[in-house]
């Protein structure tokens, strides 16, 4: 029996597998992508540099936001045709108007905190995450728009 299996059996930690500088599977992956393991991670932009925490909460804060506003407007285009309560359409319509809010802050504060992304890294600016995050601020608008007219026309109109 050889000295490292002794040490390792009296030990709490065991190792597994072999070391990197071993040719465990660590070096393997390094040598197949060519430029080292860190570039498996899905958090890294060209280039190596990781993406901060900050750009994927907000991509994902948008996605859930806008998730919620299809939801809120299929329910309430299929409930107005399938006579739903008048509450439970004005209901759905304030959870559109407070989606399409929180979509236009997620999609402001994504537009700033990519540009100043690149501007700090010196990193080449994506223009298709500008455009779906403007693609997103005009969806937002729109429901925004939408849920406060039929608010208003909920409440009365004063004449």
């Amino acid at each position: 029996m050889c000295n490292d299996a002794r040490e390792s059996s009296s030990s709490p930690l065991v190792r597994i597998g072999r070391s990197p500088e071993a040719g465990g599977p660590a070096s393997e992956l390094r040598s197949r992508d060519g430029a080292g393991a860190e570039h498996a991670n899905a958090f890294t932009v060209r280039g190596g540099a990781p993406k901060p925490i900050a750009l994927i909460i907000i991509k994902r804060l948008s996605v859930f936001f806008l998730s919620i506003a299809c939801i809120a407007l299929f329910f309430w285009y299929a409930g107005s045709f399938q006579s739903f309560l008048d509450a439970t359409l004005i209901m759905l319509v304030r959870i559109l108007k407070f989606s399409a809010l929180g979509m236009i802050g997620s999609g402001g504060l994504g537009i700033a905190v990519s540009v100043l992304y690149a501007l700090l890294r010196r990193y080449s600016l994506r223009l298709g995450g500008l455009a779906a995050y403007a693609i997103l601020l005009l969806f937002a608008a729109a429901c925004l728009i939408l849920a406060d007219g039929l608010i208003l026309l909920h409440s009365g109109m004063p004449a």
